[in-house]
């Protein structure tokens, strides 16, 4: 009897520093994502500029990388993923926005301005 107040409380030590551990993730995985994300932003960016009138690969390429962002900000949690869901959600915006454009709504232009200050969150998020 005399080890069992000393085996649980070890034990319950070490579960709540894995705990900790898990809960922030590593920093492998948290720049993993932000690779990943990153280079996901940087395709759509040379998909939009080198697009020559296709805008449906555009509106497409939006749209993937708004579910491939919102995957790998999973991956990182806390301030990456928060980053990433505005990242994804800007993303989602200017394809409702071309969209719209595609079908005659000039007013429908979509925000490109939010695509610039979500980037900056999520490289500020990210770890160097």
């Amino acid at each position: 009897m005399r080890g069992t107040p000393n085996r649980f409380l070890g034990t319950l030590l070490t579960g709540v520093a894995v705990a900790a551990v898990t809960a922030c993730g590593s920093g492998g995985e948290d720049k993993e994502a932000c690779r990943k994300i990153i280079s996901t932003m940087d395709a759509v960016q040379v998909r939009h500029s080198t697009a020559r009138g296709d805008i449906r690969s555009v509106i497409q390429a939006y749209e993937k990388a708004s579910l491939e962002i919102v995957a790998e900000g999973q991956k990182a949690r806390g301030d990456i993923e928060a980053a990433a869901d505005e990242v994804a959600a800007a993303y989602g915006d200017v394809a409702a926005g071309l969209r719209r454009m595609n079908t005659g709504d000039l007013d429908g232009a979509p925000d490109l301005t939010a695509i610039t200050r979500a980037r900056t969150k999520l490289r500020t998020a990210c770890p160097a």
